[in-house]
């Protein structure tokens, strides 16, 4: 009796292992080796796929490589490209002044037609100091944002003059300080955009010569297309020297970092 119940089992294996198709599938935006691992959760037992280049080949019956073609078919979609915008300023975007003029150009005779639009920004401060900086990157992929800074190095030497005397000689040096970070933003379907920061701050330590780094990690999220507010920055004392008396002030300055999401697609 075991006998031919394993023997009906056997039967039933190789029937429906004789039913199976292999069916190579082509991708045309995505890599296989980023699909594979998506559709291998949905796939039977009996089933098998490998990623070759741009194709999946997959061995399944015909109702399984349906249904995972039409899985493939959603999955394998364009890739989303991104520009990223940060602005570092003084003020707060919300203390912001702006005005906008538009204005529809129209030449007859000749033919030609124009669309302008010009965006003015205005401060309250007039001594705010901006830096802009831009990227674009894929969805989902890390675009780095590297805001350099040179830092100036003096060194003293002393010359010895054919005549004798001693003769004092100054060269400026700039060490240059790369720092930034690394965002991987993504535009969810309700117009949100959310972005991790995977930030290499750097800075110029007592020990010249040598540069210290931390990394830290952080989340935002806010609407496409507007700026979402990152962080501060603040900021240091002041020494101001008149001939051979030193006057030190603190004063507060306060740099606010603003990161903007916008889709190129």
């Amino acid at each position: 009796m075991k006998v031919i119940i394993l023997f009906i089992t056997v039967s039933f294996i190789n029937l429906a292992w004789a039913d199976s198709e292999i069916e190579t599938i082509q991708l045309n935006h995505r890599l296989a080796v980023e699909v594979l691992p998506e559709i291998q959760a949905f796939l039977p037992e009996q089933a098998t796929a490998r990623a070759f280049n741009d194709f999946i080949v997959l061995k399944a019956e015909p109702s399984i490589i349906k249904e995972i073609k039409q899985l493939i078919n959603k999955l394998d979609t364009p890739l989303q490209r991104l520009r990223i915008s940060v602005v570092m300023t003084d003020e707060r975007l919300s203390d912001r002044q702006t005005s906008q003029i538009e204005a529809d150009i129209l030449i007859d005779n000749t033919g030609p037609s124009a669309n302008v639009s010009i965006q003015r920004w205005s401060t309250k401060n007039s001594h705010n100091k901006e830096q802009h900086y831009q990227a674009q990157g894929l969805a989902g992929k890390p675009i780095l944002i590297n805001l350099s800074q040179d830092i100036p190095q003096q060194e003293q030497y002393l010359v010895l003059r054919p005549d004798g005397d001693l003769a004092v000689q100054t060269n400026t040096s700039y060490l240059n300080i790369n720092s930034g970070f690394q965002a991987v933003a993504r535009i969810l379907p309700n117009h949100q955009a959310t972005v991790d920061i995977h930030p290499v701050f750097s800075h110029l330590p007592s020990r010249k010569g040598s540069i210290d780094r931390s990394q830290i990690i952080t989340s935002i999220s806010g609407p496409v297309g507007t700026w979402i507010e990152l962080g501060q920055i603040d900021n240091e004392k002041n020494i101001e020297k008149q001939g051979a008396t030193s006057y030190h002030s603190h004063r507060q300055l306060t740099q606010t970092i603003y990161i903007k999401v916008e889709s190129l697609n």
